[in-house]
Formats: structure tokens, C-alpha cells, sequence
């Protein structure tokens, strides 16, 4: 639970490139780690993208259309930030 709680905090202090070291681990716990782990790569990534893309426009630099296949809500940041290039 305490490595749960350490990466739930590292959420809310914005450091979204945290994950669980599931090298101290075994069995369920290593397999529930391992699945919040994924899920934070399934959520951040996407942010990640939108976060360059959204910086180079800032700065003037019109970054090529975003052709990475997104699904739901970020399909739609994806759609935006497109539709922003075009």
C-alpha cells in the first residue's frame, strides 16, 4: 500500500513519470504494481505528446499532424492539437 500511496502523491505533485519498482516484489502485489504501472504509461503518454506539440506551437514551430492512434478522450486532445497545426 505504502508504494501506491508514494505514487499517488508523485500524481498529485506532478511528477507523471513515476512508476512502482517492482524489482521489491512478488507475486500479486509485483502483477497489481506492474498493472498501475501500465496504466500510468496509458494515461501519460498521450500527455506527453500534447505537451510537445503544444510547446513547440507556443514557440512558433508547427510540428508535423500527430498520426499516433489514440482512442475516447485523447483521441479527441489529438484531434484538437490537429486541428490547431492545420
Amino acid at each position: 500500500m505504502a508504494e501506491i500511496t508514494s505514487l499517488r502523491d508523485a500524481m498529485k505533485e506532478g511528477r507523471i513519470s513515476e512508476r512502482a519498482d517492482l524489482s521489491n516484489y512478488d507475486g500479486d502485489s509485483k502483477v497489481l504494481l506492474w498493472r498501475i504501472n501500465d496504466m500510468l504509461d496509458a494515461i501519460t503518454g498521450p500527455f506527453v505528446v500534447a505537451s510537445k506539440y503544444i510547446r513547440d506551437i507556443g514557440k512558433g514551430k508547427i510540428p508535423p499532424i500527430i498520426t499516433d492512434s489514440y482512442s475516447g478522450d485523447f483521441a479527441a486532445i489529438k484531434n484538437d492539437i490537429n486541428t490547431v497545426i492545420e
